[in-house]
């Protein structure tokens, strides 16, 4: 499989909710979702990279942004589905959904952008020029 069709491929990750994941209202908890989301990714860059602790570089989280759109509660199913929606100088932007597996309900819309750094120097790199013909 080449590059580009690793990254344009859409990973789902399968969670489910555990009761100290749950606040006082038995929804779970708004901060735990970035978790959640955390997981998709890094399942994602494991499906490119097989090895993540040995990349010359560093991925690294800049920004984030959630929209919550339901809520999920203990035991639930959730899938959080994971993509690259954009490679530019430096920086790489996922998208990330979390739905009900079951209901199919959308819970929460995410993005994110990372950052690369150069893994001796911890400088800020562009993104090597294979991953960005590949993604293009």
């Amino acid at each position: 499989m080449r590059f580009k069709e690793k990254l344009v491929k859409k990973i789902k990750t399968e969670i489910r909710v555990r009761f100290g994941e749950c606040d006082y209202y038995q929804h779970v908890n708004n901060t735990v979702y970035m978790t959640y989301i955390n997981i998709g990714l890094s399942d994602y860059l494991r499906s490119i990279w097989k090895d993540l602790k040995n990349l010359p570089y560093q991925i690294h989280i800049v920004h984030v942004g959630i929209d919550f759109k339901a809520s999920a509660t203990f035991d639930d199913t959730l899938i959080v589905e994971t993509w690259v929606s954009k490679v530019g100088e430096s920086s790489i932007h996922f998208q990330h959904t979390i739905s009900n597996k079951e209901t199919g309900v959308m819970i929460v819309e995410a993005k994110k952008i990372c950052v690369l750094l150069d893994t001796k120097t911890g400088i800020k790199i562009s993104v090597p020029e294979e991953l960005r013909k590949e993604a293009a």
